[in-house]
Order: structure tokens, then sequence, then C-alpha cells
């Protein structure tokens, strides 16, 4: 299934070839190769740390070419700052800002650019475990921040340990494929104005995660906030969205703030289709479409993971949810051959096309224990254990091709290593000891819920700034996380909630060292097995969930982080 993601080899990459083992040796190569034809900078890991920076450097008649002098001895990149640029690759680098004086808002931070290949890299940071207002976890860095800009790869490398991931807005032509992402605190890939961009065969699983006062968890959000190319012709395929045992999270989240309005941030998302993906969490939104035409959702498995929950605030309970599959305001939307424990749609009834798990009622012929291998095991389950039995009448048939083929994933011969001792993660397991009675019956569909724009603690803020973050993801989108059923309290009933929350992550930073966070996925032809059988009866009926209030206005705490934003890249 993975598809081994390079960067482009230029004939003019053999021009010429310097090694350098400091910035100014940086600079002086950049310069040289920008007017002399283009070439290769190899780049010594004995040296450094280093900054690639560059204002309108690089086109089609002088590529440049960064890599390591050594593979095995990765060059330390403290930032990336692009402007203008064109025709850059940059491979084999351990991009890790932890050790400067004078760190940037993001680790890569390109605008203005075309043609730049980030692929193959280590990128690290310094999370180390969930954010709260009542923790003392450290925030991270955040990662990248691309805008305006077209023709972008950001593929096949390790992602470790940063508060928000990527970031994308109005870029035309990107491709995100291949990643591995582990130990993130916000959301792993967000951004607004996506045209023409492939997200697929992404490894996201066991992310640390936050209050939602502090940001509202995604792995991939698409949203609209002043954003000045419509969203169109986006594919979001193959990915695993595992929250594991960890923070749960939101999967797929792609919503409209600012539909009807003039301009293209108010008009209709263009053909977006989202298949073959794995979603495995404990948060209500698995697979949200908002505000499209053109939608096509299929072969998707969206399951419960029973070992995840959320936290609203830091004296919260931890809730759960059954993640389901949504769409709204999105009228001409085609959802086929998806596994979820519910599905609603704006245009009609889907149910004969797809099929309805339960994970809440033992004696139906649908409950998930009839199809699936361990999907209620223990900690932090593998592929295999996820996926479907063989016997099961949905095994080739419905669902995601990892919940056919399980295994282990691959992401191609370029992905890098992970660092010794990989992340760090030490996400804390909810209190829970039984699961919450919410998984089967969520709360008000048309609430609103809390800002992801709130501005970090003090005990985070020694860290780059937090002005990117995007606007509430869930103004259009049910409450999970304020109104949660009594049964989420924890049994903890003499001592106070943040003690058991403290206490949480001590054992949870214990049990992560002992047991690695790296899973197995698996890398094979997807096209190896039978899709052809469509239309399953429904076992179990569909709950019909309230559709009103699908486009809430922004606050102006949200517009004032924006326009933030948009002031720190131009």
């Amino acid at each position: 299934m993975a598809t081994t993601t390079l960067y482009t080899s230029y004939s003019q990459h053999a021009n010429a070839t310097i090694t350098v083992t400091t910035n100014a040796e940086l600079n002086a190569a950049l310069a040289q190769l920008d007017t002399g034809g283009g070439g290769t900078i190899l780049l010594d890991g004995n040296g450094g740390p280093y900054n690639i920076s560059g204002s309108g450097i690089g086109d089609a008649n002088n590529p440049i070419l960064i890599k390591a002098l050594d593979p095995s001895n990765l060059p330390t990149v403290e930032s990336i700052d692009l402007q203008n640029a064109s025709h850059i690759a940059m491979t084999e680098l351990h991009v890790d800002s932890s050790g400067s004086s004078s760190p940037a808002s993001h680790d890569i931070l390109i605008n203005g650019s075309n043609s730049i290949e980030l692929v193959g890299n280590t990128m690290t940071s310094v999370a180390d475990g969930y954010l709260s207002e009542a923790g003392t976890s450290t925030r991270g860095a955040d990662l990248a921040f691309i805008r305006g800009s077209q023709d972008i790869t950001f593929s096949n490398n390790y992602i470790a340990d940063y508060c928000k991931g990527a970031t994308f807005r109005d870029v035309n032509g990107f491709d995100f494929s291949n990643n591995e992402m582990v130990g993130i605190q916000f959301d792993g890939l967000h951004g607004v104005g996506w045209q023409n961009a492939t997200i697929t065969n992404n490894n996201m699983h066991d992310f640390y995660g936050s209050t939602q006062t502090l940001n509202h968890s995604d792995f991939i959000q698409i949203y609209s906030t002043n954003a000045t190319l419509v969203t169109s012709n986006v594919t979001i395929s193959g990915n695993i969205l595992d929250s594991g045992d960890s923070a749960a999270y939101q999967g797929i989240f792609i919503t409209s703030q600012t539909f009807g309005n003039s301009g293209p941030s108010g008009q209709y998302y263009q053909d977006i289709q989202i298949f073959d993906n794995l979603v495995h969490t404990g948060k209500w939104n698995g697979i949200v479409v908002g505000s499209t035409m053109g939608a096509e959702i299929y072969d998707n498995s969206v399951l419960l993971s029973a070992n995840s929950y959320a936290q609203t605030g830091p004296t919260s309970s931890w809730i759960q949810g059954e993640p389901w599959i949504k769409t709204t305001n999105t009228p001409d939307a085609q959802v086929y051959d998806n596994i979820a424990s519910k599905i609603t749609v704006s245009n009609g009834d889907v149910s004969s096309q797809n099929y309805l798990i339960s994970f809440s009622d033992p004696s139906s012929a649908a409950y998930y224990t009839n199809h699936f291998n361990n999907l209620d095991g223990n900690g932090d389950l593998t592929l295999d254990e996820m996926s479907l039995l063989a016997s099961s009448p949905l095994y080739g048939t419905f669902g995601s091709y990892y919940s056919t083929v399980g295994g282990t994933w691959d992401a191609g011969a370029s992905q890098p290593t992970a660092p010794t001792g990989g992340s760090n993660t030490t996400t804390p397991t909810p209190p829970p000891t039984t699961t919450p009675d919410d998984t089967t019956t969520p709360p008000d569909d048309t609430a609103t819920t809390p800002d992801d724009t709130t501005t970090p603690p003090d005990d985070t803020a020694s860290t780059p700034d937090d002005t990117t973050t995007p606007p509430d993801d869930t103004a259009t989108t049910p409450d999970d996380t304020t109104t949660p059923p009594d049964s989420t309290t924890t049994d903890a009933d003499s001592e106070d909630l943040v003690d058991v929350f403290n206490k949480s992550v001590g054992l949870l930073k214990a049990k992560f060292n002992q047991k690695g966070n790296q899973k197995n996925l698996k890398d094979d032809d997807q096209n190896s097995w039978s899709n052809d059988i469509k239309f399953r009866a429904l076992i179990e009926s569909m709950q019909i969930v309230d559709e009103n209030a699908v486009t809430a206005a922004q606050n102006s705490d949200e517009e004032e982080e924006d326009a933030t934003e948009m002031s720190l890249i131009m």
C-alpha cells in the first residue's frame, strides 16, 4: 500500500557538491548555487547546528538539494525559513529547535514558495506528555507553518513530541504522505484553503493530547476562516488515525465556520474524497464533512477505542463517545461501504450502503466481538488486533484496507528510523475504570464547545508562539466535552480529580517507557482483496442526530487569533 515518496532528482543537483560544517558556510553555499546552476549541499553531522533560510533562492534552472553528508549521522537543523523560494529539496536532516536560544514560532516556516520538498527527515521536539492547566508536562515546539505556496511535498518523515503538527494555509498542490506522527499535543495536520492536496498513508498514533480548554483535538482538520482559496480536490486516504490508549482525538474533521460569507471562505468546498482510513478513537467525530459539494466517503473503518478518553478542563471528568461518520450541509455526499456505529448524512438514509457496528448490544449480530479480532484488548492495540475476523461477513467487503489485512505499516525505504527510544509518549490514561455510558448516548448535537484558541497557561509559556491555532473547530458540531453523563465520574471519591490526573500521568510515563510506542501496520497491495460486494443489509437501526446549528459564527477571540497568525508570516 505504501508508496515511497522521494525528492525530485534534477540533473543540476550534480553541477556542484559543497560540504559545510557551519551556518556561514551553508549560507555561502546557498548563495553560490542559487546563481550558479544549482547543486547539492552536504551538511556535516559533526558540525552545526544549522539554520536553513533564504528569500528568493532557487528556481527551475537552479534547483538545490540539501542533505546529510553521512545519513547515519544526521545533521541538526534548528530552523527552516524559506520565503519566495523555489525548487529546494531537503532530506536526511534532524529538525529540532530544542537547543536554540531563540526559536522561531515554528521549526519550519515556508511562505510564498513553490516546489519545496521535505522528505525522509526526522523531526522532534520536547513535548513529554498531556497538556493541562493542572499538569507539569513540557509544551513542545510547533512543527510547520506553510502558507501561500504551491507544490509542497512533506512526506516520509518521522515526527515526534511537538505541540502543534503541520499547518497548511492557502496552499495549491501539496502531498502529505507516508509520515509517522507520535506524541503530538494539539492537532496533527490542519489548515484552510487546501487545493489539489493528497493526504495518504500517514500513521498518526498515540498523541499526547490536551484539555479541550487548551485545544480541541483533531488528527486532521480543515476549516475556513480567512481562507483565500476555496478548498477543493482533496484526497484523504489510507491513513491510520489511532488514539490507542492515549487521549481521544477527533479523526477527520472538515467544517466551514464562514459558509455563506462573500469571497472564497464562504463557498462550498469542492470534491473531497475520504476513503480507506482506519479511525480508532474515543471521541464522537470520527469523520465529519460539512459544506461540501462532491464529497465521497467510503471504505473507512471508524471504531471505538475502549481505552481512550477526553477531558474538557483540568478538573473535569474524563469522557468517551463512539465515533461516527457525519455530513452537514453537504447535499450530494456519497457515503458507502463504511463501518461505524452511527452514520448521519445530509441527503438521506445511507444505512443500507454501510454497516453499523454495535459497541453496546452483545446480543446483536452486529456486536463488534463477532467481527473483530481483539478490539476490546487492553493497552495499545496492534493492527492485527483491530482487523476483521476472516469469518466476518464484513471481511474484504466493508471498511478500510487495514481492517482486512492487519499486519504492519511501512512508509517505504526513505522513512527514517526513529531516534533511540522513540518518542517519550506518556499520555495519561484517564481515570475511569468502567466505560462511561456516554459511549451510546451522545450529548446535545447542537451545542458549541470550548474555543481551542485559548492561550496556554504559564507552565507552557516558555515555548514558541501559540498564535496559529485554528478557530473553534466545534462551533458546528456536538458538544462532546461540556455535558458528560454522570457515569463518567471517576471512582476516586475521596481524592481531588487533579490528584487523580497527576497520579495517572506518573503511571503512564512508567508504562510507556516499558512498552515503547511503535505500532505495527502493513505495507501491501490494497487491490489484493475483494471490494465488490456492496449494500449489505443493516442489522442495527440508526439513531438520527439533530442537524440544527451547522454554521455558528466565530467569536472575536478567534478572529483576533487568526489575524495575529497572519501577521507572523507577512
